[in-house]
């Protein structure tokens, strides 16, 4: 009886001993999951992110590769694999090397996403002046015409201030033409003797990427110097356009 007792005993301790291993490596899985979870998404989101302006054709340049960061993933994944309890073990590598290499990663995708987008958006930011909007809403026939461009000029630039992740690209970039097309809408409505064809012409040129010096004729510059707006336009040359 003694025996048999001693021998239950026994088997409990070691089934409690098992369970308390078993515990531990839970918690220390549970605490890598914690850790590497955040890690693996945010990278995901990224590299998903860059792919899609890519594939818009806003991105030429490649991603550098990281074959110390891949030799690193690899190599833990195979010590994972032959011995689970390697994840309890004090890991220099991982703390300061390989978390901070995934980080690192996910963050040039995320500027190189940002900067791709900023550049596209610059190329088409050709929206009039307020100062120029200003005057021609002093003229009562085109104030509805001002106010559609404003208002396309303010969807502009809110689309233009956020970089958009991979499900809103493709619709944030048919509203920020659909908002270039807007301005366009309202120059074109802009008609009278107030505002002379070919002070329209100038200002609609200004509006889309640049007028020339020819351009400037002396009906513009007139028009332009009695509604004080000769400060509002700079000659540049073509190449810093």
């Amino acid at each position: 009886m003694l025996l048999e007792r001693a021998a239950r005993l026994n088997a409990a301790l070691a089934k409690h001993l098992e369970l308390k291993t078993a515990g531990q490596q839970g918690q220390v899985y549970s605490t890598r999951a914690r850790q590497l979870k955040p890690l693996a998404e945010t990278l995901s989101r990224s590299q998903r992110d860059w792919m899609a302006m890519r594939g818009a054709g806003l991105i030429s340049a490649p991603i550098d590769a990281k074959p110390g960061l891949r030799s690193q993933a690899q190599d833990l994944l195979g010590r994972f694999k032959a011995d689970p309890s390697v994840l309890a073990e004090a890991d220099d590598t991982f703390r300061f090397q390989f978390t901070s290499g995934v980080t690192n990663a996910a963050t040039e995708f995320d500027v190189a996403a940002r900067e791709a987008w900023a550049a596209h958006m610059a190329t088409r930011a050709d929206f009039p002046r307020d100062d120029v909007l200003n005057a021609l809403d002093a003229i009562p026939g085109y104030r509805a015409s001002v106010q559609r461009i404003r208002a396309a000029a303010a969807t502009f630039q809110k689309l233009r201030n956020r970089t958009p992740v991979a499900t809103e690209l493709s619709t944030a970039i048919a509203q920020a033409e659909a908002a270039r097309q807007d301005k366009d809408d309202g120059l074109a409505a802009m008609q009278g003797d107030d505002l002379p064809a070919e002070v329209l012409s100038f200002l609609r040129k200004t509006g889309q990427g640049g007028a020339s010096l020819a351009d400037l004729s002396a009906q513009v510059q007139s028009w332009l110097e009695a509604r004080k707006l000769s400060n509002a336009f700079r000659i540049v040359p073509m190449s810093q356009r």
